[in-house]
């Protein structure tokens, strides 16, 4: 887009970036932008320009349109879609001949929408504090670095394996997701895999060594993983195929991982998809060209590393697109890097409920926590050797484990002929029911509140010894 304003000068806004070929035939090119509140009435004429390609290649243009997208009730809307997809109906029946006493304590353990973090092996391992804020902040872990592929074979058949960090996160019950098997990146694969590749002109040594690598990382964690980033930032570089000949490879490598491992769900995982609009549908069109070649693929990653304050409603618009797939979204890298605490602590809760209000959307990590073990430590939620909580940290621990969460103490519930119903919205996930008479703790029961259409109903035969 460009901007003319009235003094003679211009801009160029960059709405949308993708390749596109002779062979593609049509396609749709989508992009969004945000024009600064500075400009005013000193706008004269605004162009909107499409380019890119050599001057000898003639290309066509079959209409466009602008949509504006409205803001002022984008929060109301957001809080009325939690209230519909993140919680359900409740009926706590308890039985018993002396229900005038009955009351419950209902007390939410753990969310069903995914809540997590990105986490340092060697902090874990070796920091008490660390490990401490961790598992009392964190539902879902995502290794960091230690299981890429330049971590795990530093050289040809010798293996570091994280084996001591998933061993701690499996006895505390934490959910892992596999980063990555492979990365496209081709400054990210091992040293050894660029030295050996010039002997694909007599063995396909990239395609073996690839197969060889997943046999070696899914295989020895399968079962044990919730999910891989198969093949990470695809949409931006292009190691494998490039080696290859083709994007075969790609493909294959979904195949290979749900061999070794049937039950863990697959990822395309890349960056700028949701922080920005450029490449949105660039990875919507890759999402289907993956689906349209039979590759296994169970879950869209979005990464959400934002240079600026993430804007809630450009964020929904580029989760709608991609959802169009049915493929569940997780945003698996979420940061902002913000040296104001306030600025940076209103900008995670916005591109937080942005995600938790998104039907499509199943859990949301963060790319670390602490400031002295993070790629950008201006986007961490606690500081320094104490772990202080900033503002941003404040602001994750109200949404997740108080605005999001269902706690509860109920007293007045309807007197039924079986006893006392008591009736109840609550957030997914597990939870843990006292019921007292007299202030004391009479029974306790446990239930998993799913997703589903209906009350779920909770039926609790007591007896109670007046």
């Amino acid at each position: 887009m460009n901007i003319e304003l009235q003094d003679g000068s211009d801009v160029h806004l960059m709405m949308s970036r993708t390749s596109v070929s002779a062979e593609d035939g049509w396609r749709r090119l989508y992009g969004d932008i945000t024009m600064p509140g500075d400009y005013g009435d000193t706008v004269s004429r605004v162009w909107l320009h499409v380019g890119g390609v050599p001057a000898t290649v003639g290309f066509l243009v079959d209409g466009a349109y602008l949509e504006e997208l409205p803001r002022d009730s984008w929060r109301a809307e957001a809080d009325a879609r939690i209230e519909q997809i993140r919680k359900r109906d409740v009926i706590l029946r308890i039985n018993t001949d002396s229900p005038e006493s009955v009351e419950v304590e209902v007390v939410q353990k753990k969310s069903h929408f995914a809540f997590g973090s990105a986490v340092n092996a060697t902090a874990l391992k070796t920091n008490g504090h660390y490990r401490d804020f961790f598992f009392n902040n964190f539902e879902w872990a995502v290794i960091e670095n230690d299981l890429k592929w330049q971590q795990t074979d530093p050289y040809v058949g010798i293996h570091r394996w994280p084996d001591t960090v998933i061993e701690m996160l499996e006895d505390q019950g934490v959910p892992i997701r596999g980063h990555c098997i492979f990365w496209a990146n081709p400054e990210r694969v091992p040293w050894w895999l660029n030295w050996l590749s010039w002997l694909d002109w007599i063995w396909s040594i990239v395609r073996y060594m690839s197969w060889q690598r997943v046999d070696d990382v899914a295989g020895r964690y399968a079962g044990r993983l919730a999910h891989w980033d198969v093949n990470n930032e695809m949409l931006h570089h292009s190691y494998f195929m490039d080696t290859t000949g083709g994007p075969q490879i790609r493909y294959d490598m979904f195949h290979w991982a749900k061999e070794k491992d049937p039950n863990v769900k697959l990822f395309l995982n890349d960056y700028n998809v949701i922080s920005s609009g450029q490449s949105t549908q660039a990875y919507a069109d890759q999402i289907s060209e993956f689906l349209a070649n039979g590759a296994p693929v169970g879950g869209i990653g979005v990464q959400g590393h934002f240079r600026t304050r993430p804007d809630p409603v450009l964020i929904k618009t580029r989760l709608d697109l991609l959802a169009s797939s049915g493929l569940p979204i997780w945003v698996t890298e979420l940061d902002f890097s913000e040296p104001d605490q306030s600025v940076k602590a209103d900008g995670y809760e916005d591109a937080m409920r942005a995600a938790f209000s998104h039907p499509a959307v199943e859990g949301l990590l963060i790319w670390g926590f602490w400031n002295q073990s993070h790629w950008r430590p201006e986007a961490a939620l606690v500081n320094g050797d104490n772990f202080k909580l900033n503002e941003a940290g404040r602001r994750w621990q109200r949404l997740v484990f108080n605005d999001w969460r269902t706690n509860l103490s109920l007293t007045d519930g309807i007197v039924t002929p079986e006893g006392k119903e008591f009736i109840f919205r609550g957030f997914h996930g597990n939870y843990e029911v006292k019921v007292k008479s007299h202030g004391q703790v009479v029974a306790t029961k446990t239930f998993y509140l799913h997703p589903e259409e209906g009350s779920f109903v909770v039926d609790l035969d007591i007896t109670i010894e007046e």
